[in-house]
């Protein structure tokens, strides 16, 4: 079944459901709950204002939905970090506060980030795995500005906690509802309860193919040679054989040449355009991946300082990044090593369709939208 679009659900007047195609969890936030943490980041940016502004955080209050791979957010409670610096979370600190029933229905955490990149720290991703073992635990990363506020989910992908934001949505609630208005939903089939409308579609009914009229067996010609039955049996295992034979040869000889000749293009690096972002895709089945001992993403993204993602086994495995570009002009590098050292790059490069604003040059005429090392792109 092919991939559904990203989009924020209108389940009901009071809450919406974020998702991403093929995510393993979708999550319900009521629209009061959202305006209500909404303002107290605003409050808490504008009691700390510059860019190294002390972060907030607190822990998700919620249960599972009535839906399969659903998880409905309730309420939370805000936490102060038990250090200084950046926030980080203390099940210890929860715990002081008394209230076993809302220890129950913990469902995560969250916390604001000042960078606009939305991923965990090692020592938060420890913390989650130990504290939030459950499929359905989420964490909340939000980041306030100025310009509006963003958020991001992450969450368990079988046994990996995802460490950065596949898709980031905008935590504003006419934001989303103004998106929500703005993009056309095909009306939904509510047999089963499911958010999202079901495609069908009709076929006129065929009729069963006829049989060709049978011609009548002809006359033997003279001098025709017939084979027995035995003899017939002996020439197709002869012929079975000599193919056997041919195909062990070939796999013996050619197959490990052929795999050594396509090995350098085995990452397979491409993009696609997603909402306001991009897709940064590779090929999770490949030798090179398979084989990898670590890996590394590096983004060039206009005049931004250059950003490197590390990525274990299980995150290559995933196969995708989202990402949303600031600058025009965006470089995504992929790196693979293995165990002997030996290291394989791809890279693709993004130039945005958007118009730069008056005081830019103009991109010049006919140049390509993004070119890559292993395979051109096409703009998409």
């Amino acid at each position: 079944m092919p991939a559904r679009p990203y989009r924020v659900v209108p389940l009901q007047q009071d809450s919406y459901t974020w998702a991403f195609p093929g995510g393993p969890l979708r999550v319900k936030i009521p629209l009061h709950l959202m305006a209500r943490l909404r303002s107290e980041i605003d409050e808490h940016r504008k009691r700390n204002p510059g860019p190294s502004r002390v972060e907030m955080g607190g822990v998700l209050l919620g249960c599972e939905g009535a839906f399969p791979d659903t998880l409905e957010i309730e309420d939370y409670i805000c936490l102060p970090s038990t250090a200084d610096g950046p926030y980080k979370w203390s099940a210890a600190a929860f715990k002081q506060l008394g209230r076993p029933n809302d220890e129950q229905r913990s469902v995560g955490y969250f916390r604001t980030e000042p960078g606009d990149v939305l991923t965990l720290r090692d020592d938060e991703l420890a913390a989650v795995q130990r504290d939030f073992p459950d499929r359905t635990n989420v964490v909340l990363l939000l980041h306030s500005s100025a310009d509006g506020c963003s958020a991001g989910i992450l969450f368990w992908d079988g046994d990996v906690f995802t460490p950065f934001s596949f898709m980031n949505f905008p935590f504003d609630v006419e934001v989303l509802q103004r998106e929500a208005s703005d993009r056309p939903v095909a009306p939904a089939d509510d047999s089963d309860g499911s958010e999202f409308p079901h495609e069908a579609a009709l076929e006129p009914a065929r009729e069963p193919p006829r049989e060709p009229p049978r011609e009548p067996p002809r006359p033997r010609e003279e001098g025709a040679v017939r084979l027995s039955t035995k003899t017939f049996w002996m020439l197709g295992a002869a012929l079975f054989g000599l193919t056997a034979g041919v195909v062990i040869l070939g796999m013996h000889y050619l197959l490990p040449s052929l795999q050594s000749a396509i090995a350098p293009a085995a990452l397979q690096l491409d993009v696609r355009a997603q909402a306001e972002g991009i897709h940064v895709r590779w090929d999770p089945q490949s030798r090179a991946v398979s084989r990898a001992r670590d890996a590394r993403l590096i983004v060039l993204d206009g005049d931004r300082p250059e950003k490197v993602l590390p990525l274990n086994k299980e995150q290559l495995r995933i196969g995708h990044v989202y990402y949303e570009p600031a600058g025009e002009r965006t470089e995504f590098r992929l790196e693979v090593s293995d165990e002997a050292g030996h290291t394989l790059k791809d890279s693709v490069i993004v130039v945005s369709s958007r118009q730069p604003p008056a005081a830019q040059l103009p991109t010049p005429a006919g140049a390509s939208p993004a070119t890559s090392s292993s395979q051109p792109y096409a703009g998409r």
